[in-house]
Formats: C-alpha cells, structure tokens, sequence
C-alpha cells in the first residue's frame, strides 16, 4: 500500500525435489536360477533418468536385463550376474547426477548331495548319520525325527548344525525311525529322510551242560534272541572252525537251527560219542552287527582205561620200599584197589602187614616192603566205575648186582698211565650200570681190600688209570656197577709200564676244516694245546714252531726259514705274533722232559687277508673265504684253470681267473 493505494503484483514459483534413493539398498541377494530385480527406486521432480552399469560397464537392455522404473530385472540369475551394480541417476533440466552402488550376491538353494542309506546301530552303541549339501551361503543343518521333534534339544543326540552330522548315543530300541534332515541357508532349503534300525545284542536265553555216554547219542541245544533273530553256530575250543550248518565232515555230527520270530533254536547232535567228543563247545549267537558267546561243556563218561600208565615193573632188593603206580583215566572218576596174584589171590588192605596204598580215586600208587621174598611177583591195579572195569599188572622183581664184565682190552699204554676199552656184562641185574669200577695194585704185595680204586662213567669211550710208575708191574681187575651194588670183579690181569721216555705228543686244539684252520687275525695266531702223558718225567717245557708253507699242487710245500718258540709251563696257550696277512702256514709243537722231545703235533692254518689284499683279491664279490674253501679241495686249482680255458663269455672268464689267481697265487699262469 502506498499512499492509500494497493499496489499488487504476480509471480510464479516453482519448487524442485532433489534426487532420493528410496528403495536402493547398497547390498542386495539373488538366488540362482530364478529372477531378480536389482532394486533402485528414486523419487526427484524433475523426472529423473536412470541408467545402469554393471562392474563399471554400461548395461544394454536384452532379454537378460529388463529396465523398470524401480529396477533392473535380471533373468534366470547365475553366478556370473554377481559383482557391483550401478544405478545412475541424472536430472538434466537442472544438471544433477546421483549415484548408487549396489553389491549383488548370488545366492544358491541348499542341495544336499547324496541320501544317507538306511543305517543299523546297535543297542547300548552309537550311530552317526551324516547329511553334506552345497549352497551359498554355507547351509546350516537341523534334524528331526518322525515325531517332529528337533533333536539338538533331546539328552544323547548331538547335532553339528554346520557339519549336519547327528550322533545318537547309548542307542535304544526305541530310536529305530525315519529321521529327517534339513539344511537352509537365505536362499532356500532342502531335506533328505533316512530310515534307522536298531539291531539288539543277542541274549543266550537257555544253554546247558550235557553229559552222555561214549558210544551213545546227544545234543547240545542253544537258544537265542534278539533283534533281527540272531544266527547260532557251535564251536568246540580245540577246532579252529566253527561247525557250518548240514552234516560235518565228519558225519557223526549235524547242526541244524529254526528262527521263530526274534528267537533261534540251534541243536548240535553228535551221534556214537567218542572219548574225543568230550570238551567245551561255544554257543555263539549273532547278527549283521554284534555277537554273544557262552560256553557249555559235554562230558562223555566212559570206563576206566589204563592206556596212559606205562609202568610194567617196579624193582626192589634188601628189603628196600618199592613203588608201584597207575593212572586211570575215566569219567566218572574211578575208584581203584590193589591185588597180588598170589595163590590165592590177595585184595590188599591198609591194615595188611608190608604195603601202604597211596590214593584210590584215579591216581594210586602201592608201596612194598619186600622183606620176604614172596613179596615179589605180579601185582594188579583194579579201577571201577558205573560203566564198567579195567585192570592193569604190574611185576614186582628182586634186582641184583650186575654180571661179570665180559672183556677187558688194554688199549695204549704208556711209562705212567694204560687206558682200557671195556664191554659190559650180559647180566645187568636188572637195573641200568651205572659205572666201571677197577681195581689196581701192584704185583700180589698186599691184599686186594688195600688196592686203590677208580671209577669211570659207563658213557666213555676209553677208561684211563693214571699216576702209575715206569717199569712197575700192576695187577688190575674190573667190575659193573648198578644202584644195587658192584658186581663180582674178572679175573686179575697183570699190566707192566713201559719206562721213562720222551712225552707223548701234544694235542693241538682247534677246529679243522679241509685240512688247515682259518685264523680271524692277520697278523697273529693263537695256539692252544692239552697237555699230553709226561712219560714220567715232568714236562719242563713246550718248543713252538711256524714256516711259511704253499699247496700248488695238493701237498703243502715249505718256504723260508721255520722260526722257533719256546713256552714254559703255564697256560697250554701261545700267542704266535709277527705273522704276514694272507698266508698259509705250518704250526708244529712238541713236549719236552729229561728224557727229550715228544714227537710233533701240527696244523696248517691260514692268516686273514688284509683290507688292501682283500678288495684286489676278490673281484665282482668273489669273496677271500671262499677262496680259502676252494683252495683246500684236492685239484680243484686244475679244475678252475680248465673251466677258464674252456668258457667263452669274457666276463666270467676273467672272474673265473682273478678267483683262481687269488688261491694260487704261485701259479705262473697268475704272471
């Protein structure tokens, strides 16, 4: 208003609503296989225009992408349509440009990849039931059973809902059923149905003890149940094999078994029992998963047998206790007395002067004073039992001294000691000798109570006095000896000792193979010796010998000089040192006393080559001592040299005459 005056005026206003993402959430989820619209509704005035891009490229329109107003529509999405989506929004009229970056994920549907077979567990057991499917995201699992009850909530079912594994424990009858499994993520869910069975452990309701007779007929009956019904086989402890259902190999024997309902009835009928029959048989009831065993015995009776007392006779003298023993075996147990079959007759009794029994149930021994001599002859064990009787004899024998020897031989003789070879008597007493006895003293000086005595085993082959005197005269007599005493002596024999003389010669010891020993040392051997008959005079001391010795022709040649050793008395054992590797030697020793040397005892014995001499001497793995074997058979050098000649393989030629070479190394032919 202006001086009393309206003043007006008209303009038009205008009202623009800026770009505003109303529907367009930056991480959206399609599923796989189905349609998607990408979501991106944008309120503005002016109308905006829209376009999209996808991992920064533009998005043509096709029958893949449909554009909406509110939305890009994707068809039959796959794995390929995930990345960054552009929505990209623009107002021309006033120059305005929004952007909205939208993550697409591609979802998959859970889809379980096989169905788990119908399982079995067994009662008071676990079970595990598994259930794997694919999907985007990672499903999750959840079990049920078909009361529709969710299992991660009950006591014993344990469910990984990552894994989708269910774990029944301590499992019950009443766990048998469908069980259903279903795993879900965002995208969708799947399901897969298995059956359970629970298998009961068999329950051995009925299976007794039997006893029959041998020669009579039986049957073991088991009787078993459980769920499914188990099968029953009998198997007795000293087969390896159960008895298969139908007639056994040996036909005497049958095993049949009849299922009613949960229950089996098995019967093992054994026909004409034998004594062998009778043992421990196993019932052993089972089924697909589980088995139960009890044992049961048979018991064939039989009448009494004395198969296993071997004893025949029993021995006594003097009036000594004798024993006399049986075994009988029978079932049931026997019960056993003893008889002399005398005339007449004679039941023996406790109360009976000369004998004591010893037990009357299956075991008896009888004990007999003999101290007179009508105690001696046959005695008869007597076993009963309610199947029958048997009886077994046995001879008491009065034992005596053994016989005269048969012959005595002088077998060598030397100035202090005569060894004899001895055949026994023909008349042992009864009683195994036990040992030689002899006599000796010299010429008729003194009676034959004041002789000196020696004894020998009855197990040597020659039977040495020792200790005698050169050039005196010896009166020897011989007798055997049992446990009953010794027996009448032979006739004396007179024995005059040679005189004083050199000593008998050495025996080396040591094992000999092909006519030398092999020494496990290359540089040193070690003697030993048994000190030999001193010819009655001391030994004072031993000479030792050794010389390089070579065998190219089959006899042992020496080389070089023989070197000599002297060993005084001690230990019969030398250490010969200061040898050469690989060499055949000659080791000679002889005993010396006053009177002079014995003569010499010998061996040939090789040193052990030396590591050097060894890899030369033993190509392609000829070893050194096969060749110390080979070298040792007469004429097998000859033989070698003529397989060499003969051969035309060129390798085995020259391993034929390295060999060679190296067990005759003083052939020429080696050169």
């Amino acid at each position: 208003m202006y001086a009393n005056i309206l003043l007006t005026t008209t303009f038009k206003l205008t009202t623009y609503v800026p770009i505003t993402f109303e529907d367009a959430p930056t991480n959206q989820y399609a599923v796989k296989n189905s349609d998607y619209k990408v979501r991106c509704r944008v309120r503005a005035d002016p109308s905006p225009s829209i376009d999209w891009k996808k991992d920064h490229k533009t998005i043509n329109a096709s029958d893949h992408y449909v554009t909406t107003a509110d939305g890009i529509l994707i068809k039959n999405v796959s794995e390929y349509d995930e990345g960054v989506y552009t929505c990209r929004v623009r107002v021309i009229s006033l120059g305005k440009v929004e952007e909205r970056h939208i993550q697409l994920e591609v979802q998959e549907k859970p889809k379980i990849l096989a169905t788990q077979p119908p399982l079995e567990g067994v009662e008071s057991g676990s079970l595990i039931l598994e259930c794997a499917a694919t999907g985007k995201p990672e499903p999750e699992y959840e079990w049920v059973n078909e009361r529709g009850q969710e299992l991660s909530d009950l006591e014993r079912f344990v469910v990984d809902k990552y894994k989708g594994t269910l774990r029944i424990d301590g499992l019950r009858r009443e766990d048998a059923g469908t069980y259903r499994c279903t795993a879900k993520n965002t995208a969708g869910i799947d399901t897969m149905q298995t059956r359970v069975d629970i298998v009961t452990k068999p329950v051995i309701e009925e299976y007794k003890n039997v006893t029959a007779q041998v020669d009579g007929n039986t049957v073991l009956v088991c009787r078993a149940s459980g769920e499914p019904a188990p099968d029953i086989l009998f198997h007795k402890d000293s087969k390896s094999e159960p008895f298969t259902h139908g007639t056994q190999r040996d036909t005497r024997i049958f095993s049949e078994q009849r299922k009613e309902g949960s229950v089996t009835i098995a019967r093992l009928k054994i026909d004409n029992l034998l004594r062998t029959d009778d043992g421990l048989y196993n019932c052993i009831a089972s089924n697909t998963k589980i088995k139960t065993e009890l044992l049961g015995h048979l018991t064939v009776e039989f009448p009494p047998s004395f198969a296993n007392t071997p004893m025949k006779e029993s021995w006594s003298w003097d009036g000594r206790p004798a024993n006399m023993t049986c075994f009988a075996e029978a079932i049931p147990n026997a019960t056993i007395s003893w008889i002399f079959m005398s005339n007449p007759e004679t039941l023996i009794q406790e109360s009976l002067p000369d004998y004591q029994i010893y037990g009357t149930q299956s075991a008896s021994s009888l004990q007999v004073y003999p101290r007179n001599r009508d105690r001696y002859g046959f005695y008869q064990c007597v076993a009963t039992n309610k199947l029958g009787t048997a009886s077994h004899r046995i001879q008491l024998k009065e034992a005596r001294k053994p016989g005269t020897i048969l012959q005595v031989i002088s077998y060598e003789k030397t100035a202090t000691s005569v060894a004899f070879k001895i055949v026994g008597p023909v008349d042992d007493g009864g009683l195994p000798i036990l040992r030689f006895v002899a006599q000796y003293k010299e010429g008729n000086s003194y009676p034959w109570n004041e002789a000196k005595t020696v004894q020998w085993p009855v197990d040597l082959q020659i039977f040495v006095v020792e200790k005698l005197e050169p050039l005196h005269q010896y009166q020897f007599r011989f007798a055997a000896e049992n446990a009953v005493g010794v027996g009448d002596y032979d006739q004396e024999r007179f024995e005059i000792m040679p005189k004083r003389s050199s000593p008998e010669p050495p025996k080396i010891l040591g094992e000999i193979n092909h006519g030398f020993t092999y020494n496990p040392y290359q540089d040193k051997y070690e003697l030993r010796w048994q000190v030999p008959q001193d010819n009655g005079e001391k030994i004072d001391h031993f000479e030792i010998s050794h010389q390089i010795v070579k065998n190219s022709t089959g006899e042992w040649n020496t080389y070089g000089t023989k070197q000599l050793e002297q060993k005084n008395l001690g230990e019969p054992r030398h250490m010969i040192r200061n040898l050469s590797p690989g060499t055949y030697y000659r080791i000679e020793i002889r005993a010396h006393n006053v009177m002079g040397y014995s003569l010499p005892s010998s061996i040939y014995i090789r040193t052990a080559l030396s590591p050097a001499d060894l890899s030369k001497s033993s190509p392609a793995g000829t070893s050194a001592s096969s060749s110390i074997l080979l070298q040792s058979i007469p004429g097998f050098s000859m033989y070698l040299y003529m397989l060499l000649c003969s051969t035309s393989s060129i390798f085995f030629s020259t391993l034929l005459r390295n060999t060679w070479c190296t067990i005759s190394s003083s052939n020429s032919l080696c050169l």
